[in-house]
């Protein structure tokens, strides 16, 4: 390697712009946003310089999943016991769940 191919790196990110980052801290998206025009960066790169200088940033709480409830075949196979008015259909639980819900729709509505 010669002293040609060396290249200085640039600063990306002035004393002057990370105590900028400082006087607004704690940091969180919009004020990511505001501070990434007045620094002509993006967001991203705010919250990354942010947390890589130990600036505290809060993150936006994400909506918790719905979590989908899905009947158990046992299930399934009990509420057509009980509207077909049988004791007991012993070893349709075996049958796939999908067959079990379109039992379970064919039977007429009480």
């Amino acid at each position: 390697m010669t002293l040609s191919t060396v290249t200085k790196k640039e600063v990306n990110y002035t004393p002057a712009m990370i105590q900028v980052l400082r006087d607004n801290a704690p940091l969180n998206y919009e004020k990511a946003k505001t501070l990434a025009i007045e620094l002509n960066r993006n967001a991203r790169s705010i919250i990354a310089k942010a947390k890589r200088e130990g600036i505290s940033y809060e993150a936006k709480i994400a909506p918790a999943k719905m979590v989908r409830v899905t009947p158990t075949k046992a299930q399934l196979v009990s509420t057509i016991e009980i509207a077909l008015g049988v004791a007991s259909l012993a070893g349709l639980e075996k049958a796939p769940a999908s067959a079990l819900i379109e039992i379970l729709k064919a039977l007429p509505k009480s």
